[in-house]
């Protein structure tokens, strides 16, 4: 969750060239967006999952549907679309880390 909040809040950086409202929301889906890649490492030991699902995520945000830049509008729409797209980020989140699950993660692989 620490290191979830620290990405969210790096991309906090981007109001010097955006509105602040288009960085918050940056902010919340940087730091649910985190929550998952951080939820595929604990759950498979390796960086790839993060890393494909983050290119992929980048990806479709900047060529295919367009990302929270200065030039987007934010108006009740994409309010709504991102607070739902961070419900199901954050929902798969809990779902991947869920208590039944936590005996099968082997968390010595990570303090060797």
């Amino acid at each position: 969750m620490i290191t979830s909040l620290i990405f969210g809040v790096d991309h906090s950086t981007n109001a010097f060239s955006q509105p602040v409202i288009n960085t918050l929301f940056q902010v919340i889906q940087s730091f649910t967006l985190a929550l998952i890649m951080g939820a595929f490492y604990i759950r498979s030991g390796s960086l790839i999952m993060s890393i494909l699902f983050h290119g992929i995520w980048d990806f479709v945000g900047s060529v295919a549907v367009g990302s929270v830049l200065s030039t987007t509008t934010v108006n009740a729409t994409f309010i709504v679309s991102n607070l739902i797209l961070d419900l199901i980020l954050f929902s798969g989140a809990w779902f991947y880390l869920r208590a039944k699950k936590i005996p099968s993660i082997r968390l010595d692989r990570f303090y060797r």
